[in-house]
């Protein structure tokens, strides 16, 4: 081999490693930016980033946490916490995970549809920023607060073995931290929800919507807020059924959320009745004022009765004006709807409680 087809070798060597690198370089770069992009949350994120499909990603962190929780008992030799027992709470587990991971991108989806609505109805110029919804600092902190309750009465306050809590420790880590995914990512979307009905709106005439086009504010709010108690509900049960005392702190968050959560679904709301109430109130004002010059014109002496006529008419007209602002709804939702969503919480409350009772009651 002469010195020039070594040379054309190296090059070729050279250049094909060259390549390789920029395809890596490449690849890392994609996913960096996959990691960054703040238009999925970061469970979302680590799934595109590992080629991995959501349900399939799904899981496989539910599985592998709930397998732990299953048969680790008796890996470190205390069956009995294993078993029947163990099943049902890893079962209970990979369920209210999924759910809750689920949720929280059901919760991503309803927020960036209702931004897509209320841009629709801005000025060109006037966009809606949701890209908070995705980031960690909310996660984070809600997760601090949970480490520093749920947790601490888990380790402490129940009857089981350290050799079981510590094994189970990174699978009750993980659930907490999902769990505060979900509530940040509902408060944030309540809180946007809020900022949203401040905007300048264009709402649509009454004799079109009587909600004024406010309607998908209410729509959201409910279907949001419903996923939201039921979660709350599932998720403090694997603290609590399948041990014979669970603490009362348990009770204690499980009402802080389910109160939180009743706060958080009215706060965004309050705004918007505002916009119906004070829509309401200025149509009544100007059909009233109408309705009072017809009648004062109606009782003035010299009109025909052509006139006469022509003036009920007008009457009756304006009448049916009145019946249909008095129709324009005081909230943006079927208020039937909301005292089911109402009976669900006192569902719940009272679910939540009994257990407690039953359980300190000899």
């Amino acid at each position: 081999m002469g010195p020039r087809t070594r040379r054309w070798s190296l090059s070729t060597q050279f250049s094909l490693q060259y390549e390789r690198v920029n395809k890596w370089a490449a690849r890392i770069g994609r996913k960096s930016a996959s990691l960054q992009d703040l238009r999925f949350f970061w469970f979302e994120r680590a799934f595109r980033v590992l080629g991995l499909r959501f349900p399939l990603g799904v899981t496989i962190v539910g599985l592998l946490p709930a397998l732990v929780i299953i048969f680790g008992p008796t890996l470190v030799g205390y069956p009995a916490f294993g078993g029947e027992r163990g099943l049902i709470l890893g079962s209970i587990y990979f369920v209210t995970l999924t759910i809750q991971l689920y949720g929280a991108r059901y919760v991503g989806r309803r927020i960036k549809s209702l931004k897509e609505y209320v841009e629709s109805t801005l000025a060109p110029n006037l966009k809606v920023d949701v890209s908070g919804l995705y980031e960690l600092r909310g996660p984070i902190i809600l997760f601090l607060v949970l480490a520093g309750t749920a947790l601490p009465a888990y380790y402490m306050l129940y009857d089981i073995p350290v050799a079981v809590k510590l094994i189970q420790l990174p699978c009750w880590v993980f659930f907490s931290f999902v769990f505060a995914t979900f509530f940040s990512a509902y408060g944030h979307s309540m809180y946007k929800i809020y900022l949203m009905g401040k905007l300048p709106l264009h709402l649509k005439p009454f004799t079109e919507d009587k909600t004024l086009g406010l309607k998908p504010f209410g729509r959201t709010s409910l279907q949001l807020s419903g996923l939201y108690f039921f979660l709350v509900a599932s998720s403090f049960i694997p603290f609590s059924i399948s041990y014979d005392q669970p603490p009362l702190v348990g009770l204690v968050l499980a009402l802080v959320f389910l109160s939180l959560g009743t706060l958080l679904f009215f706060a965004p709301l309050l705004g918007l009745l505002r916009h119906l109430l004070r829509a309401k109130t200025e149509n009544l004002d100007w059909i009233a004022h109408r309705y009072t010059a017809l009648v004062t014109q109606l009782k003035s002496e010299g009109s025909s009765s052509a006139e006469e006529i022509l003036l009920t008419n007008k009457l009756a007209s304006i009448d049916k004006l009145q019946k249909d602002i008095g129709q324009i709804r005081t909230w943006p939702f079927d208020t039937q709807i909301l005292e089911s969503l109402a009976a669900i919480i006192v569902t719940v409350i009272a679910l939540v409680v009994a257990h407690y009772v039953q359980v300190a009651l000899p």
